[in-house]
């Protein structure tokens, strides 16, 4: 899928590049930095919207260990 700055919040986790959906953390920009977030891979480009119960543990962060991103573009 493409990002939507509507729908996607851009993260950077250990230098890497990940998504947020907002209709999984809606308040993903006002929760304590406690808070934990699933992060979601960028592959050529496009989202990749993990729904393995099993990678989604695997994939699930602390807010305070990520950086926010801000740009309209996926990059």
């Amino acid at each position: 899928m493409e990002f939507n700055t509507e729908a996607h919040l851009k993260i950077r986790y250990q230098k890497h590049l990940y998504v947020v959906f907002f209709d999984e953390h809606p308040d993903v920009l006002t929760c304590d930095d406690c808070c934990k977030i699933v992060l979601h891979p960028i592959w050529k480009d496009w989202i990749v919207r993990i729904t393995s119960p099993s990678v989604r543990q695997l994939m699930t962060v602390t807010k305070a260990d990520c950086a926010f991103e801000r740009s309209d573009v996926l990059q």
